[in-house]
């Protein structure tokens, strides 16, 4: 009798547990956006891929990060290929088939930077007419930085290059993305502080609406363990491994 029972609750652990497998999988879709998105030997990392990682953790989630090329990403979220994406920024087009949650995975800033301790204070734009600010060749910042009349602007070829002119002290300020112009400033050895913010756009983890009322009860499950991610400090602690 005991060896009978032992043989049943075996074949029923058996039956039950690709089940529960297939239901913890989740696939989630992004590209490559250092620091929050990196791959390195094969590995992807970086700070949103870690805060994804740590609340499947917490969610007893598998989650499978996938780095794809963005529009793809986005093609794949949308026909349902993936289940969820990081990070896009909210629009009615991709709210018609992607469910946002509250609460955003990031806070994407554009900002004036210089070296850490200089000093450098300014409440406007105004502020820094004198001042010769680097740039990069093609990028789009504000509306208003872009467009002002006064700004001294020294073109660079990109950011690597930008931030080190800053480094040298061939530059006193430099424009750009806060997370990405920090994070090669730390790769370099030393550390910059924002100045002034241009802008600032919210980024979010999206569930796939091909996954009905289902999408939506994991898009405001994510959004309240990221609350508590920020709350308990785990997030800052993600964030200052990178910058």
């Amino acid at each position: 009798m005991r060896k009978r029972f032992i043989i049943i609750i075996m074949m029923i652990v058996t039956v039950l547990m690709p089940i529960t497998s297939i239901a913890e999988e989740l696939v989630f879709v992004t590209s490559i956006w250092p620091p929050y998105v990196i791959e390195e030997n094969g590995k992807i990392e970086g700070i949103d891929a870690d805060t994804v990682r740590e609340i499947c953790k917490r969610q007893g989630i598998d989650g499978k990060i996938q780095n794809v090329p963005w529009k793809r990403a986005l093609y794949l979220v949308e026909k349902g290929e993936a289940d969820a994406i990081f990070s896009p920024k909210s629009n009615e087009e991709r709210a018609a088939f992607l469910f946002f949650p509250k609460e955003p995975l990031n806070i994407e800033k554009t900002v004036i930077a210089a070296k850490k301790g200089s000093k450098i204070s300014a409440s406007s734009l105004n502020d820094f007419e004198g001042k010769i600010i680097g740039i990069v060749r093609g990028y789009v910042y504000s509306p208003e930085f872009d467009k002002h009349p006064a700004l001294r602007k020294k073109t660079c070829d990109n950011d690597d290059q930008m931030v080190a002119m800053l480094n040298q002290n061939r530059l006193e300020l430099i424009v750009g993305e806060e997370g990405g112009i920090k994070f090669i400033a730390k790769k370099l050895g030393f550390q910059i502080e924002t100045v002034y913010i241009l802008e600032e756009t919210p980024n979010f983890v999206a569930f796939s609406k091909t996954k009905g009322e289902k999408g939506k009860s994991m898009a405001e499950n994510f959004s309240q363990t990221l609350i508590d991610l920020k709350e308990d400090g785990t997030y800052e602690k993600i964030r200052s491994k990178y910058f």
